[in-house]
């Protein structure tokens, strides 16, 4: 494990932000992140802490994905079939039985990642985008419109599931995060520094900038072998929404290997013409905003396995610039 360390000196105290999970014991636990010394940093953080004095609530508190006794497959199935009948109950005829939405769960993994795609379709049907809704999303009742939203997140949780049960096939350890939302936040649009800011590897302890527009991004696209267009919207706007990783480290042998992968996505999908590779617009990958401060609070002293555990059975509590 990695023993690299953040030191936050008190010059810059006031450019960290505190994360608190809460476990099922009714335990408590902090974790702190130094914004980095970046345009991107400085503009994220002063995204959280708009969100923090305007005491804006958080979403979605269960998204700690990967820890330790989180959510079995079975469970995000479940989860996602329950949402689905409920859209159907407030507008019948929407969606097909979530039974027939779903591969079933000993199929082979590219036939369960397909019938995914098709159904981040109904998604885009039900959803439009951030900035245009459609006619059906626009008519919605308040309780239609969340569940459209928790659709969505469902089914993300259960790529995610598909991408993790692939390392494991491989021998690989499984990519633990957690993502953090906000109700209301605000969005702006990312500047041209902030694009050129975007990369491939994520690494342990890192904040990156979180996907806040309504599709795929390029790098979840390709990961997911989506070559639906209309669904594909690179990253283009920054909010308070954060991704906070603690997966391992890419080994260079596994960055290589997504290199690859990304180029042979490119060439089948003719993506080039319509995203090019080389322009900062197209947001390839992430952007990094801040760092845990390994030598504070309660992780202090902890490796990254121990990290890890401790994140295990937890659901956010708040997340705050600290003053």
């Amino acid at each position: 494990m990695g023993s690299w360390r953040c030191t936050c000196t008190p010059i810059r105290a006031k450019r960290r932000v505190q994360l608190i999970l809460f476990d099922c014991h009714g335990r408590f636990y902090r974790l702190h992140y130094l914004a980095r010394d970046t345009r991107a940093g400085s503009l994220w953080f002063d995204e959280v802490n708009l969100a923090t004095r305007s005491k804006l609530q958080l979403k979605d508190t269960w998204r700690v994905y990967n820890a330790p006794g989180g959510p079995t497959t079975n469970d995000l199935r479940a989860a996602f079939g329950k949402c689905a009948e409920k859209i159907n109950l407030c507008r019948p005829g929407t969606l097909p039985l979530w039974d027939g939405l779903l591969a079933p769960a000993d199929a082979p993994l590219e036939e369960q990642q397909q019938r995914l795609n098709d159904a981040h379709v109904h998604f885009e049907h039900m959803m439009g985008s951030a900035d245009c809704p459609s006619e059906f999303f626009e008519s919605a009742s308040t309780e239609l419109r969340a569940l459209v939203q928790e659709y969505n997140l469902r089914l993300h949780a259960l790529e995610d599931d598909l991408r993790q049960q692939e390392r494991r096939l491989q021998g690989l350890p499984i990519h633990t995060r957690i993502v953090v939302t906000f109700d209301g936040r605000r969005r702006e649009l990312l500047t041209r520094e902030e694009l050129c800011g975007f990369v491939l590897d994520r690494k342990f302890g890192v904040a990156y900038l979180n996907y806040c527009q309504v599709g795929k991004h390029l790098l979840e696209a390709c990961q997911d072998n989506d070559f639906v267009t209309g669904a594909i919207r690179p990253q283009a706007k920054r909010s308070a929404d954060t991704l906070l990783w603690f997966g391992t480290n890419p080994s260079a042998q596994e960055m290589c290997e997504l290199d690859a992968l990304v180029s042979k996505w490119y060439e089948r999908g003719n993506m080039e013409k319509i995203f090019p590779r080389c322009d900062p617009a197209s947001a390839l990958g992430y952007l990094p905003v801040a760092d845990l401060c390994r030598n504070e609070a309660d992780v202090q002293g902890l490796n990254e396995e121990q990290i890890v555990q401790l994140l295990g059975g937890t659901t956010i509590h708040s997340f705050r610039t600290l003053e």
